[in-house]
């Protein structure tokens, strides 16, 4: 357990040169077939707000000698995520814009296209360049690129919903032995095994108590009158939204709520009238109701068609059968009754109600 420092950067390899500020390290690729590790540096030019230029710095870890193995000639060259192999590197450009394959000698730096013309993005990558395949992970499944043919192929296809669908890839490998595919996923906060075979997918290791789908991106919770459940509201991060019924009891989680928005929007707050079995969640844009027994999603109210501006945190008002609702570009609150619809500013500055002003409410 004791931490020891294998060697310090010299400054010379994190300079870009002339118009590029100082190098962001990215990667670090190492194995016990190799006397060498590699390090991903990359360059922003000057001027831009993303990495336009990349290195492979070579570590000798006998000597703790540094060298550059792959100079950006005959222009600039960038990859996101490298991988290594008995012979080569493999870079991985971006999810997007997708484009080819790198491959790096680690004989001599020489760069080459794998599978030329062939589109490939995705979050990280592992080369089996023995059997002439590439896997590479991204947010649909795992695609096993064949080099040779130049032809991809999704083998891991699975629902959005799906209890191990991908939402924050980490880290990927090939278990040869085995014929899978590991996946590391910090917001499933697991290992996933891949069956290359089959596409099937299995808990490899997992922290998750309960069954059901995982929990990613919870933003708000509403206990049951009798505490023995919650509703929580998961806005999946790179996942579709769902809300969840859990069971304190047991752990085990239920998605009660078909929510269809573009993933990567942040939920600002949930509601629940628990005797009309309604839920409502609020984005900073719209407020969506969900019916706890048919599971079915409406729009209640939208900032495109009132005069609300960016809606920050919302609760429910059981007596007077209401949401109210905290605006934080207004700085105001806000009631929406729930039977006709009808919005009323509740409190603001210079409109309704005396003392300080509100100032970007967010609870």
């Amino acid at each position: 357990g004791q931490e020891t420092a294998i060697a310090e950067f010299p400054a010379a390899y994190l300079d870009g040169g002339a118009g590029y500020q100082q190098g962001w390290i990215r990667d670090l690729v190492c194995g016990d077939t190799h006397t060498s590790a590699y390090v991903l540096v990359n360059f922003i030019e000057e001027g831009e707000s993303w990495f336009s230029k990349s290195h492979i710095i070579e570590i000798d870890l006998t000597t703790l000698t540094f060298s550059v193995l792959s100079e950006p000639a005959p222009g600039p060259w960038l990859v996101m995520h490298i991988a290594l192999d008995d012979n080569n590197i493999v870079g991985l450009h971006d999810i997007s814009p997708r484009e080819p394959l790198s491959n790096i000698s680690l004989a001599d730096g020489t760069r080459t296209i794998l599978a030329p013309g062939l589109a490939v993005g995705g979050v990280e990558l592992d080369p089996e360049l023995s059997s002439n395949i590439v896997y590479v992970a991204t947010f649909d499944g795992i695609e096993r690129i064949d080099v040779n043919t130049r032809t991809s192929e999704n083998i891991s296809v699975v629902s959005p919903d799906h209890p191990l669908a991908f939402a924050q890839v980490r880290a990927i490998g090939f278990d040869a032995p085995n014929n899978r595919v590991i996946v590391g996923d910090s917001a499933l906060d697991a290992l996933i095994s891949v069956d290359v075979s089959t596409g099937e997918r299995s808990d490899l290791v997992s922290r998750r108590i309960g069954s059901g789908a995982p929990l990613i991106a919870p933003r708000s919770v509403v206990l049951s009158a009798d505490a023995s459940r919650a509703w929580v509201a998961d806005d999946g991060g790179n996942l579709a939204e769902r809300l969840f019924e859990i069971d304190l009891a047991t752990g085990d989680r239920r998605s009660v709520g078909n929510i269809i928005l573009p993933y990567n929007f942040t939920i600002r707050g949930l509601a629940v009238d628990e005797p009309n079995r309604k839920a409502y969640i609020a984005f900073h844009h719209v407020i969506i109701e969900i019916d706890l027994n048919t599971e079915l999603a409406r729009d209640v109210v939208h900032v495109d068609t009132s005069f609300l501006q960016s809606i920050s945190s919302m609760i429910h008002d059981a007596a007077n059968d209401r949401l109210l609702i905290g605006d934080a570009l207004a700085d105001a609150i806000y009631s929406l009754e729930l039977e006709s619809g009808t919005i009323r500013l509740i409190s603001r500055d210079g409109d309704r109600g005396d003392g300080e002003p509100f100032e970007t409410i967010v609870s």
